[in-house]
């Protein structure tokens, strides 16, 4: 009963899972035997697969993708299930998005129309980084989800204070990246996405270590 309840409150995201499926099922006349399936940072071709492997690859990545994030709450050590599913619920969504956008652009490529598909990936992450960014103040302390340092694990009060404040980063950096989007290059942006995505990485790290510092100096902690 409560697998089924589940499903029904996760429609979306079930529902973004299967639509790359149907859209291949919708448009597998007018598909090539060997699909484009990927380019390089310059945009340039370097793999094909085959229309029945593409099926494969749709079905395999989207239900693995999906099962990792549903079960996450269940295997938690933390024990935080109840309050970890509706934030988790808004990931799963935005990550089977992600890949319905770029599953979606494969075929529509695939399919002879004109389609900017290096243009829509990095839009697609971009939409992702927001996403994650709104929701991570949300997420409990667990072992799974968030910015998991040794700090934010072992003291609440820093997991809270580290997820504000790492939301508000990704939003910005993927306002960055959204404006520089359209206005630079492929390889330059390119790598200001690995720098973004680098201290959007290691900043929100370095920040807890920090208000841990901070709590030892204020001889909060047990520092035995």
């Amino acid at each position: 009963m409560k697998t089924l309840e589940f499903l029904k409150k996760d429609w979306l995201a079930l529902l973004l899972l299967i639509a790359p499926v149907i859209m291949l099922w919708a448009y597998w006349n007018q598909l090539p035997d060997q699909v484009p399936t990927r380019w390089n940072i310059w945009g340039e071709l370097d793999s094909h697969q085959s229309k029945t492997k593409l099926l494969y690859t749709l079905l395999g990545v989207g239900i693995f993708v999906y099962t990792i994030l549903a079960i996450i709450p269940y295997i938690d050590p933390k024990r935080n299930a109840e309050r970890i599913l509706k934030p988790l619920r808004v990931v799963r969504i935005a990550v089977m998005g992600f890949l319905a956008i770029v599953f979606g652009g494969i075929i529509l490529n695939g399919a002879g129309y004109t389609v900017n598909l290096l243009l829509i990936v990095k839009v697609a992450i971009i939409l992702l980084y927001l996403i994650l960014g709104n929701v991570m103040s949300k997420f409990p302390p667990n072992y799974f989800a968030g910015i998991r340092t040794p700090w934010t694990l072992e003291y609440p009060e820093i997991w809270r204070q580290v997820h504000r404040f790492g939301g508000k980063l990704w939003v910005a950096g993927a306002l960055v990246l959204l404006i520089f989007v359209f206005l630079w290059d492929s390889f330059a942006y390119f790598m200001l996405f690995i720098a973004v995505t680098l201290i959007l990485a290691l900043v929100p790290t370095f920040y807890s270590y920090l208000l841990y510092r901070k709590i030892r100096q204020q001889g909060a902690v047990d520092t035995k």
